[in-house]
């Protein structure tokens, strides 16, 4: 099993298991490329890119919401069957904001600016990730995010998914090459998409185990591995900046007794995200297991594990100070 502290670290790990060819289980999510905010976000590119997408437009037309509401969109629907024209052409039609609230045709034509403003931006080659993070924070669905979900928590941890998403918007950029443009990246994302709706991702076979710490208690495997132990992923940035450090130890003493017979634990040393690289500390964590209980590894170096008897001192020794805590 390969665990992790949060839901929008496994696109990476969902890609190089497919790249390998090797089959594995999404426990407690759906698939990076299914969830509903990655699907909103994509829809609002397609929208941009394709104006005579009904069926996109129709999905984030209140996405998120804007003062557009189900009787403005379903005369939108009804104007469009009765002039057969696609629905964005008539967003910023007199005919159709004659018959919504002043509210309501203020928000359909600013919408239908900002569509127009994306789409000649996106027409132009170069800057592909910096222009889909622009669009996605102009149309106000990043801030949206927090309307749209709760509690926080829940917003945020869809937030980083988008973060996420338009990090891979720049790993298609830098292989596809700096010209690349919007058409081609969700022609790319199309594939995937397909391939997520047709794989039964290993269940039934073996395979590799892909999970959040949360989702792996009670379970065990022969070998964990735990990635991302990193400081502000695990422990994550919420619980340093709100003292909740002890409950992030003892959700790595969690991760760490998941494994029957080997456990490796990674963290990076430089991280992209939307593009940009930055240096990683590694988690605070690692330095609380004992030298004699764990070897340091680079890629180039052989594991040697752990004696059961340095792991069952360090396990109980984890138990005695829990045990504390609670006392104190």
């Amino acid at each position: 099993a390969v665990l992790f502290r949060s839901n929008h670290q496994s696109r990476a790990l969902e890609n190089a298991l497919r790249q390998a060819r090797i089959p594995y289980t999404l426990v407690g999510s759906n698939s990076f490329y299914q969830r509903k905010e990655i699907l909103d976000a994509v829809s609002l590119l397609q929208t941009a890119n394709n104006p005579r997408d009904d069926h996109s437009l129709l999905r984030i037309l209140n996405v998120p919401p804007r003062g557009i509401g189900d009787k403005s969109i379903e005369r939108l629907r009804d104007m469009g069957k009765l002039v057969g024209q696609p629905l964005q052409s008539l967003l910023g039609h007199d005919q159709f904001l004659q018959r919504l609230s002043g509210a309501g045709a203020s928000a359909a034509q600013a919408f239908d600016r900002q569509l127009h403003a994306a789409r000649k931006q996106f027409s132009e080659p170069g800057g592909l990730s910096v222009k889909v993070e622009r669009y996605l924070n102009d149309i106000g669905y990043m801030d949206g995010l927090g309307r749209m979900y709760k509690p926080r928590e829940d917003a945020l941890k869809r937030r980083d998914n988008v973060l996420e998403f338009i990090t891979a918007v720049a790993e298609f950029e830098r292989h596809a090459g700096p010209k690349s443009l919007l058409p081609e990246f969700l022609e790319a994302f199309a594939l995937l998409d397909a391939q997520d709706k047709e794989d039964k991702g290993g269940e039934g076979e073996e395979s590799v185990t892909l999970m959040t710490v949360h989702a792996s208690k009670g379970l065990e495997f022969p070998l964990v591995m735990v990635v991302g132990l990193e400081r502000g992923l695990f422990p994550h940035r919420m619980a340093l900046e709100e003292g909740g450090i002890e409950e992030e130890r003892r959700l790595f003493y969690v991760a760490m007794t998941r494994a029957q017979s080997e456990l490796v634990l990674t963290h990076v040393e430089k991280r992209r995200t939307r593009g940009q690289v930055t240096r990683q500390r590694p988690s605070p964590f690692l330095d609380e297991v004992p030298d004699e209980l764990a070897r340091t590894c680079t890629p180039g170096t052989a594991l040697k594990p752990a004696s059961k008897e340095a792991a069952a001192g360090y396990l109980a020794e984890m138990m005695a100070m829990f045990k504390t805590d609670e006392d104190a």
